[in-house]
């Protein structure tokens, strides 16, 4: 092959060389990005999830205190008893918006159960009104009807609340772990690919000089 020919083509194998190693850098460095974004970013989706839904859980619970100390008066009456069933329907709505997150199965498990409990907890407080306001708004026989009922829902809130805890930190430890097993191994190739690019320009050049020394000597 023409000298003319050989440069040009040896700049190419290696400029092509390293091309692919960097494709190969890139490729990994995405893979890194999507676990995290489909991973840690949900978990961490879910447990914020959780924690708005145990929120509101408190709030429908302190509404139902409301109604006990001030339901003597029509309007607070209403007005407490309102927004408790505004606030146990938000819950129910955040379930239903947690069961479409992603979850491993020890937490979907326990979100089960709460998806259980969680009704059960609303028709006892509406039958704790109905007996409240039966017995003349006596706020000890309304607290009577309702005690306990929501202690099972608490539970097993608090315990879906750690298990994403526990979650979210094993995934961003799996995430980085993954990242930097990707950086290493890119830099792996990247050297591979510059020792071959090394190697190459050497067997390149000992084309090259070899001829031109016969020459010289003929």
């Amino acid at each position: 092959m023409q000298l003319k020919l050989k440069l040009p083509l040896a700049f190419a194998l290696a400029l092509g060389l390293m091309f692919l190693g960097a494709l190969f850098g890139i490729f990994r460095l995405n893979h890194s990005l999507g676990v995290y974004e489909n991973q840690v970013l949900a978990t961490v989706a879910a447990h914020k999830k959780v924690a708005q839904i145990d929120a509101r859980f408190s709030t429908a619970i302190q509404e139902w205190k409301n109604v006990l100390l001030r339901g003597k008066e029509p309007k607070d009456l209403d007005k407490y008893w309102d927004s408790h069933l505004k606030e146990m329907k938000a819950v129910q709505d955040g379930l239903a918006e947690l069961n479409k997150m992603q979850l491993d199965n020890s937490a979907r498990d326990t979100l089960g159960k709460l998806d259980r409990a969680i009704p059960v907890v609303g028709d006892a407080y509406k039958k704790a009104f109905e007996e409240f306001k039966a017995a003349g708004f006596d706020a000890a026989a309304g607290d009577k009807a309702a005690r306990g009922k929501d202690r099972e829902s608490g539970v097993l809130m608090a315990e879906l609340k750690e298990k994403l805890s526990v979650a979210e930190s094993e995934t961003s430890k799996a995430a980085t772990a993954d990242a930097s097993n990707s950086t290493l191994v890119a830099l792996t190739v990247m050297v591979v690919v510059v020792l071959i690019g090394l190697a190459g320009g050497v067997w390149l050049s000992r084309q090259i000089v070899v001829p031109l020394g016969q020459a010289v000597e003929l």
